[in-house]
């Protein structure tokens, strides 16, 4: 078995992918923001936080849509965007992963061919009103569908008390297909057009959903920060959206008791690696 990837090379290894991806999206004029921890590092750190294991990006719908298309009718080598419906994959949302690499995760079943990634979240347009309803819907339907159909089952003692139902509830959402779950999770992101809103947010978040609120004028302009060797597009008013995102203690850095994302190999010989 190869040897598990440190913090630090999974942190080299999204690197690589964020540089593939920024190259991409200049090449054919896509706009996308760094977020999160990802911000949070380039913000704080010029890089990736520390100890964080995972690369977050936004793109607004259309963008999201014309990125998705076009990488996968022309990927680069050693690469593959994943997306939602594909076969195995259980996720409303895209990742960039790297093929020279296998990731394996606690609680979710993913593809065979499944490595180091980056997230690449669509934005999506928000109703004038029941935005928390219309967020709670989607995130609803979004973890049944894992339950029913990609979350592994732990043995019962490991499970927290408040996942003990996953299993009958993943169990009982059997009754519904993948194909039509699928269909409901787009259906209702895509409800509201992009262009039309006035807002729009992340809609398959794990924040709450009023730091994720964006007014449309807040996606106009742009920056780039460092992050390691890279320069990166981020929100011209960033630190805003930080302090938005983390609260105004954001700049003092807090190591998170967090699990990692999973366990990382390499695929391939150490030394045909670049």
């Amino acid at each position: 078995m190869s040897e598990q990837l440190s913090v630090a090379e999974i942190q080299k290894e999204a690197e690589r992918l964020l540089g593939i991806f920024d190259e991409f999206c200049r090449a054919h004029d896509l706009s996308y923001f760094i977020a999160y921890g990802t911000l949070l590092g380039a913000v704080r750190h010029q890089g990736p936080i520390p100890w964080d294991d995972d690369v977050d990006v936004l793109m607004p719908r259309p963008d999201y849509d014309r990125f998705v298309e076009l990488y996968r009718a022309q990927p680069v080598a050693g690469t593959k965007v994943f997306k939602e419906g594909d076969p195995e994959y259980p996720l409303g949302f895209a990742k960039l992963t790297s093929l020279r690499t296998k990731m394996v995760e606690d609680s979710v079943h993913f593809p065979d061919d499944y490595g180091v990634f980056i997230d690449v979240f669509p934005l999506d347009g928000l109703p004038r009103r029941g935005q928390k309803r219309h967020l709670r819907y989607v995130d609803v339907v979004h973890r049944v569908f894992q339950a029913a159909y990609h979350q592994k089952v732990p043995t019962l003692h490991k499970l927290r008390p408040r996942d003990r139902l996953r299993q009958p509830i993943g169990v009982v959402a059997r009754v519904i297909s993948r194909e039509r779950y699928l269909r409901m999770i787009d259906r209702a992101m895509r409800k509201y057009p992009y262009e039309s809103a006035e807002q729009v947010a992340m809609l398959l978040s794990f924040m709450p959903l009023e730091t994720e609120i964006f007014q449309k004028a807040e996606l106009e302009g742009e920056a780039r920060l460092p992050y390691g060797s890279l320069a990166l597009r981020a929100f011209a008013n960033s630190e805003a959206v930080l302090e938005r995102n983390y609260g105004p203690t954001w700049r003092t850095p807090i190591k998170r008791e967090r699990a990692s994302h999973g366990v990382a190999t390499w695929r391939e010989p150490q030394d045909s690696r670049g």
